[in-house]
């Protein structure tokens, strides 16, 4: 009887990872809730394709609320060509439970673009423009657990 709930209890006791690891997982779109910064990588974009490409970066910061509603701030820069700060974007991200997702935003300027994300970590994602004539990447990394709340606000 002692073998057995011996046996019991390792088996228990191993089991506990993965239970905290499933209860945990960070592929929801509810668990991205939070104040996140990014930075793209320089990509490639075509805006048309009679001109040629021009090199893009952005850098910005991006809250996410438990439904999946984002809003963020972003200075975007066209290597050689135009720098334009502060443009505001508002949108929506959606997280499945193989960790893959779509981010969707409007900005200010009129773009609006859907993006392919994975989730890396419970403070990292990866992102990658779903457009065709836009070679653009970007990593997003978590600061806080609770949507940045602007004093004006």
């Amino acid at each position: 009887m002692k073998s057995l709930r011996m046996t019991l209890l390792i088996i228990g006791i191993s089991l506990l990872p993965i239970t905290q690891a499933l209860a945990d997982s960070p592929c929801s779109t509810r668990a991205m809730a939070g104040h996140w910064v990014y930075a793209s990588s320089i990509g490639q974009t075509v805006a048309d394709p009679s001109l040629p490409a021009i090199f893009i970066s952005s850098l910005g910061t991006i809250n996410i609320d438990k439904n999946g509603n984002i809003s963020g701030t972003f200075d975007f820069n066209g290597l050689g060509l135009f720098f334009i700060p502060d443009i505001t974007a508002t949108g929506s991200i959606t997280v499945k439970p193989d960790c893959r997702g779509t981010l969707y935003f409007l900005s200010s300027t009129g773009s609006e673009r859907t993006d392919s994300i994975v989730v890396v970590s419970r403070n990292e994602m990866l992102g990658m423009s779903q457009d065709p004539q836009s070679v653009f990447t970007y990593q997003v990394r978590r600061i806080s657990g609770e949507p940045f709340k602007d004093d004006d606000d």
